[in-house]
């Protein structure tokens, strides 16, 4: 299977989250670009000034495969596991402040309720890495004890484990050159083990 978008025509882009509905015309140039990123099995880095769609590319390349498509925007504060996982410390001992209290009436959950891996939600890059694991840590974990976690929008028919796809779900990290050197390194170091591995749980 040959990433092979029609040129003569645009394609329509669905609205999704704060984007709006669009339309994306492929060029030969960027079509070539994105074929060898997906034959490589690495990222592209899409350089120039703003408003040239860079970012479209993205979203196109998602809709045209029928794949998820996440995002992220980064800037100077962005830290550099931000794109891999967040961990709510703040959520945690809020949690320690109320299972305190409630110790001499549930004496025996309050452990369970302080795991560190309750507090920890996947990032875009843990879901384009292994869905399922991601899929399970907010449904078994996070958004039981901690509070809600909207999980990212997919195609209907799409699935992470079908043997027929071309590729993963579409990440686009935008802005990252505002981001302080520790997130791009980290990002590259990440992309190139295919895989990482979180403090507080300890596994890959």
């Amino acid at each position: 299977m040959i990433f092979s978008p029609d040129l003569s025509k645009p394609l329509p882009l669905p609205a999704q989250d704060s984007w709006p509905e669009s339309a994306h015309l492929f060029d030969e140039t960027s079509l070539w670009a994105v074929r060898a990123a997906i034959a490589a099995g690495r990222p592209l880095l899409l350089r120039g000034e703003p408003g040239i769609g860079k970012s479209q590319l993205a979203r196109a390349v998602a809709v045209e495969l029928r794949v998820p498509f996440l995002y992220q925007v980064v800037d100077e504060r962005s830290e550099r596991d931000s794109l891999l996982y967040t961990y709510d410390a703040v959520a945690r001992l809020a949690e320690a402040q109320v299972s305190g209290l409630s110790a001499k009436v549930d004496p025996t959950n309050w452990r369970e309720k302080l795991a560190e891996r309750n507090f920890i939600r996947p990032g875009v890059l843990w879901w384009a890495f292994n869905w399922k694991s991601a899929e399970t840590q907010v449904d078994e974990h996070f958004s039981k004890h901690c509070r809600a976690c909207q999980k990212p929008k997919k195609p209907a028919d799409w699935s992470p484990t079908a043997p027929d796809r071309l590729c993963g779900p579409v990440v686009l990290v935008d802005e990252i050159d505002k981001a302080d050197p520790s997130v791009p390194n980290g990002m590259l170091e990440c992309l190139g083990n295919q895989g990482f591995q979180t403090e507080q749980l300890g596994r890959r």
